[in-house]
Order: C-alpha cells, then structure tokens, then sequence
C-alpha cells in the first residue's frame, strides 16, 4: 500500500489523514466540445465542432437550511424561472 494519496495534484500522507466524509451535492453542468478534422473523399480537410461530455461547472448549496439548493424546486417556465432569480437576488 502506498503512504501518499493524490488529490488533485497534492500528495497527502495517509497518517496525517484524521477525518473526512462524504458529502452529497448538486452541479451545474455545462457542455464541452472537442475539435475534428476530417477528410473528405476528395482529400480536402475541414474541421467541426462535436459534443464531447457534460462536466460539473459549480456546486449548488443553500446555506440557509441543510437541503440542497434545487432540490425543491419545480420550474414551470422560463418566465418563472427569470422572475424568481431575481427576486431572490434583491
């Protein structure tokens, strides 16, 4: 068994490790593109854009109460959905 554990770039010794949990939360994803070339059958080349995966952009956490943010919530519209970001941020 190895003494250091990797986390993101840092090398942490299991000794030193006294606690930790495991915490439940919800993410706001965003799209991620790669570039492809390709080859026609005539030989010329052109590149295009091609989804490539979903990845975690930020965590969503209410700090007033112990459930996650979003959980509750059931949008009905994009006109609800506007209209009560910004009231919550007034």
């Amino acid at each position: 068994m190895s003494v250091y554990h990797e986390i993101a770039g840092t090398l942490i010794k299991y000794k030193d490790i006294k606690d930790f949990r495991m915490v439940q939360r919800e993410y706001i994803y965003r799209p991620s593109y790669i570039e492809e070339e390709q080859v026609s059958f005539f030989g010329l080349k052109s590149k295009r854009i091609v989804f490539y995966v979903m990845e975690p952009y930020a965590a969503i956490y209410n700090e007033n109460t112990d459930k996650l943010g979003i959980s509750s919530y059931q949008p009905k519209g994009l006109r609800e959905t506007v209209a009560r970001i910004l009231l919550k941020e007034q």
